[in-house]
């Protein structure tokens, strides 16, 4: 006789039941959804303050002004992409972010904004990253300027020491030296630049549509042992020994942050949003190989088939027997 419980995993109801509970939560997500434009309204009526510094960004074509990068739009959208100079990879939230910018390009551009990302490592460091993750976004270099400090994404060595670096608006103790945000600029006819937001911290999460999926799904994020974003906890529990951002990192569950230290890159399939890290023993006849499958394979079944599995589920227990 089988033992296994046969109580539901969830309340179960009648039709009529579950109709009017959920008309009463329409009523909810109505009242967000309004809260939410009134929210809006109260963004864009900010006060904007003037950029009177001149910034130069290092472009595959050159540099390039601040000015510059509208692309002869009024409005830029630069998202601050952690990977600092020494980095070997981009911090792995930020990329799980960044996978969601290619959609939104051509629609952004219609309504007159332009989105970029800035990263403050040379421009040479990140260029193969890109190609790795096959993303179309243009994405600049802001190394050798203030940009970063100016938009408070990069901290000093004395800031970590003392704990104190002013990120989100406060003044915090703040994981490592890289920062992650997004900040929003407008032109005017006569070139005159103007600084009109700027969000950090779980302000980005409204980018990851993955995340509003998920929202929808039966459940939900399935991050019951996480926060929704790393910056809503503490960052006293974050490994800071890994050569890319671990304040960004657990994002979903199966990003196995057992498998986060420090470990030297390889490079992944072409075009295909994969994050593959590997370490070596020794002996090079009992290489073990850990791979990291990037949070958008959970939504994503194209990045699947793409390794040879028929979904992200067969996909994860794949790799999970190639890395036990």
């Amino acid at each position: 006789m089988s033992t296994a419980s046969t109580e539901p995993l969830h309340k179960i109801v009648s039709q009529e039941e579950w109709l009017a509970a959920r008309k009463h939560l329409l009523a909810d997500e109505k009242q967000y959804t309004r809260d939410g434009d009134a929210l809006a309204a109260k963004r864009r009526a900010l006060p904007w303050v003037k950029v009177e510094k001149n910034y130069a960004f290092d472009t595959p074509s050159g540099k390039k002004t601040l000015a510059e990068l509208f692309a002869g739009r009024s409005q830029l959208l630069v998202y601050h992409l952690m990977f600092a100079p020494d980095w070997e990879a981009a911090c792995l939230g930020c990329s799980f972010v960044s996978d969601h910018f290619d959609g939104a390009l051509q629609h952004l551009a219609n309504r007159d904004v332009t989105l970029v990302a800035v990263s403050r490592a040379p421009l040479a460091k990140f260029t193969p990253f890109k190609q790795r993750m096959g993303w179309r976004f243009k994405w600049y270099s802001s190394f050798g300027t203030d940009f970063n400090r100016d938009f408070h994404v990069t901290f000093t060595q004395d800031e970590m020491a003392a704990g104190k670096m002013l990120y989100n608006y406060k003044v915090q103790s703040y994981p490592m030296e890289e920062g992650h945000g997004l900040s929003a600029f407008c032109k005017d006819a006569a070139d005159n630049i103007f600084h009109t937001y700027s969000t950090y911290g779980r302000g980005v999460e409204p980018f990851i549509n993955a995340y509003n999926l998920l929202d929808l799904a039966p459940k939900g994020r399935d991050e019951q042992d996480q926060k929704p974003m790393p910056m809503a906890g503490s960052a006293t529990t974050i490994n800071t020994t890994a050569t890319t951002s671990p304040a960004c990192r657990p994002t979903l569950p199966l990003l196995q942050r057992k498998h986060l230290a420090a470990q030297p890159t390889i490079a992944a399939p072409q075009n295909t949003n994969v994050f593959v890290s590997a370490r070596s023993t020794a002996t090079p006849n009992r290489r073990r190989t850990r791979l990291l499958v990037f949070a958008c394979s959970v939504v994503c079944k194209t990045s699947a088939r793409k390794l040879g599995a028929s979904s992200p589920t067969t996909l994860i227990r794949r790799l999970q027997r190639i890395s036990s």
